[in-house]
């Protein structure tokens, strides 16, 4: 008997390669409010006998990209008529910056890319009309594989930056630090780290000021 159900070809984006899967199925887009912002989600309907690893990663469907959220589902395949077994759900990433992170004391730096950064500092409340203390909000995703996660009172500027301190002692970390500050003087502290699972892995929800 010929199927009428049809899906499409997605690919699962990787640290290091693209794979492309045939024949999934897509839902119909949902709308969901994150720490992020509204966005979509799908569920996605995988083939029987795919052996692809879909927890914690990023897909590109329709030219866009977005990441798995929770566990695959799976039915007994003998007892579903149709071509998939397996399901999850798909969110469309909501990323706006690549940032630079320095590490508290040793003043490290590390890139992280593709992340969601929000500084709300000093902004105007519609209430008052005054200028709120505010503060900068970061969500890593786990779907990035990010090599760093921040830690509190590491310093995290909203852009890529070239800065690198001079750590040769004392001070000319403190010499550093000036410079740093006039080069970047919007830059953060960060205050909070709390780890959100995802999958099998954790994104991260950062606040900073």
């Amino acid at each position: 008997m010929r199927q009428l159900i049809k899906g499409t070809t997605i690919e699962i984006i990787n640290s290091e390669s693209v794979e492309t899967v045939e024949n999934v199925l897509v839902g119909e887009p949902v709308q969901t409010e994150t720490v992020c912002g509204k966005t979509v989600q799908y569920t996605v309907g995988i083939p029987k006998g795919d052996s692809h690893l879909w927890e914690d990663k990023k897909l590109r469907i329709f030219g866009k990209i977005f990441r798995t959220v929770g566990l695959c589902e799976q039915g007994i395949e003998e007892n579903i008529p149709l071509f998939w077994n397996k399901k999850i759900r798909a969110e469309l990433m909501l990323t706006n910056a690549d940032i630079t992170v320095y590490e508290k004391n040793t003043m490290t730096k590390h890139i992280l890319n593709d992340v969601f950064f929000c500084d709300r500092r000093g902004q105007i409340t519609e209430k008052t009309g005054g200028k709120s203390d505010g503060e900068v909000s970061i969500f890593v995703y786990s779907a990035n594989n990010p090599e760093y996660i921040p830690k509190s009172e590491d310093i995290v500027v909203g852009a890529v930056t070239d800065f690198e301190f001079d750590t040769s002692d004392e001070r000319t970390v403190s010499e550093s630090m000036k410079i740093f500050r006039q080069q970047y003087p919007h830059f953060a502290v960060v205050r909070t780290v709390t780890p959100v699972l995802c999958g099998l892995l954790y994104d991260y929800e950062i606040t900073a000021r």
